[in-house]
């Protein structure tokens, strides 16, 4: 019901308290406190609650009756949007609740709660919502044009960019089904309508399965690709109203590339509306593709069938520690030893899957990141790790994460504590961040390193990371406003978006390229991308 209450749960800094009672109100993250009488099955496996105060008045009423704090979760199902008026949701949630409150106060637009947290003192959003958007974010710079970007698959928001403000719309979230257009579309129309808004340009993804590129073309303006980890970066430059060039970091789950690829461990030289693949996390087959996602035993078999010599030998080691039944085993092998369905992937996300399958705390992931958020919840803090190896492929940097993983599968068979390996891993991931950065500093000049992608939402990692790069004599750089993960998406679009729009118009380096831009593709370092610009 108020603060005072939510101390006997969770430790409660000034910082976080202050965001808890601010009109916002929202869900902020807080480390729960040791004998916590909170049930063990809520957020099960970590070291984090998400605490929030009443918001409305029903809010109130309600714990007043109960005496208690309250677990409470939005009303949808699983991967659809919460349902707003009573017929509806007692349609779609009857098989899931067993008695509802209903309301006579129609909801005229859908808003989920808000998501953050406190990092080093200061606010780092994980979920940006109700109390937060549609409120405008205040640029560096001001756009000749006004840009609708249509954001990504997964934590879907959008952004509508004017002059010198962005729209960031509310937290829409999977846009994997037609009640989710359907409530991206009546956001957009309200924002739209709310700020008397003209989109001219239209900004979306690379992927060409995503919702929202498939429907980027029906606004009838002209459209505009970005890739993804190039959005990432952008967006978390403009957060901090940037306009120099960084080394931009950008570590997640998924992001097509390219290539063709799945990426998501990029070391980008990015300067805005221009940037370039300096360097990448080594590739891996994912033996099933998308469904490694959630059965991370196959990430964990397409990294060592990278370290081993062969499927089978690789295999043959996985199941000492995990348990796969032997049908399975002869498909996957007979996946990765022939490129069946097993895409190749740089994704950073998907090797803190494949490590907490190595380590024996997971086969599987009942919800996207679940087992990189278990890793980090158990790893201890050590200034030790694993070896890796930072490869010049070509001009294009790669780093080999195949010995780390070989000495994380050799001590999980020792029977080296969880807790350890977990964090002698994070230890690992950050150094390879933080020497790959300092290399490419050294070559490049640029101090600036922004991070930015879901797996920053790892505080463990992510402290780490800025340490080192801080004894390097870099500058990280952090989200501030916007999410680091898809949220934060849109944001990064737009003012890619605005950016070439600006250099097509004042004719600068005019020369078209084949993903829209205004640069010319410099093809001497490998696959380059939006216009890349040589160093």
């Amino acid at each position: 019901r108020d603060s005072a209450r939510a101390r006997d749960y969770c430790e409660i800094s000034p910082m976080e308290h202050s965001l808890m009672s601010s009109p916002n109100k929202p869900i902020v993250l807080l480390e729960e406190k040791e004998g916590s009488p909170i049930s063990r099955h809520v957020a099960e496996g970590l070291k984090h609650q998400g605490l929030f105060l009443p918001y409305t008045p029903l809010h109130y009423l309600l714990l007043e009756q109960c005496g208690l704090p309250l677990v409470m979760t939005s009303g949808n199902i699983s991967g659809e949007p919460i349902a707003t008026d009573n017929e509806e949701a007692l349609e779609r949630l009857s098989g899931v609740a067993g008695c509802f409150l209903l309301h006579d106060r129609d909801i005229l637009i859908r808003y989920d709660d808000s998501v953050t947290r406190v990092f080093q003192g200061v606010e780092y959003p994980v979920r940006r919502a109700r109390g937060y958007a549609p409120y405008p974010l205040t640029l560096s710079s001001s756009s000749e044009i006004e840009v609708l970007a249509l954001g990504a698959e997964l934590k879907n928001t959008f952004c509508l960019l004017r002059a010198d403000k962005a729209y960031v719309g509310q937290h829409v979230g999977n846009m994997d089904n037609a009640l989710a257009l359907d409530h991206f579309e009546k956001a957009l129309e309200t924002v739209t309508r709310l700020f008397s808004l003209k989109p001219q340009l239209v900004a979306c993804d690379l992927h060409p399965e995503y919702v929202t590129t498939q429907i980027a073309a029906d606004y009838g303006i002209p459209v505009t690709p970005v890739q993804h980890h190039h959005a990432h970066i952008a967006g978390c430059m403009a957060d901090n109203c940037l306009e120099e060039e960084v080394i931009g970091v950008a570590w997640d789950g998924t992001g097509y590339g390219e290539d063709g690829t799945v990426w998501g461990g990029e070391f980008l030289y990015c300067n805005g509306p221009q940037y370039r693949r300096l360097a990448h996390l080594r590739q891996y087959k994912m033996p099933g593709s998308d469904s490694c996602i959630y059965s991370i035993y196959r990430m964990a078999a397409g990294v060592l069938s990278g370290v081993y010599s062969d499927a089978d030998t690789a295999l043959g080691k996985l199941r000492q520690v995990v348990e796969i039944e032997g049908p399975e085993a002869d498909i996957i092998a007979f996946q990765l030893e022939n490129g069946v369905n097993a895409l190749l992937t740089s994704s950073s996300g998907r090797l803190f899957d494949a490590a907490a399958s190595i380590t024996g705390m997971r086969r599987t992931a009942q919800y996207d990141g679940q087992a990189a958020c278990e890793l980090e919840a158990v790893a201890e803090d050590v200034d030790s790790g694993y070896p890796f190896q930072l490869l010049d492929g070509q001009g294009i940097y790669i780093v080999d994460t195949g010995p780390l993983f070989e000495g994380l599968l050799t001590d999980s068979l020792a029977g080296v504590q969880r807790s350890l390996m977990a964090g002698k891993f994070h230890h690992t991931m950050a150094c390879i961040i933080a020497e790959t950065c300092d290399l490419l500093s050294g070559e490049t000049g640029i101090r600036k390193i922004a991070l930015s992608g879901g797996v920053f939402q790892n505080v463990l990692l992510t402290g780490k990371v800025v340490e080192m790069l801080k004894s390097r004599n870099l500058v990280p750089v952090l989200h501030r406003r916007v999410p680091c993960n898809d949220g934060g998406i849109a944001f990064g679009q737009a003012v890619v978006a605005a950016g070439r729009f600006a250099q097509s118009t004042s004719k600068v380096d005019s020369e078209d390229n084949s993903e829209g831009g205004f640069i010319e593709k410099d093809k001497s370092r490998g696959s380059v991308g939006d216009g890349a610009l040589s160093i």
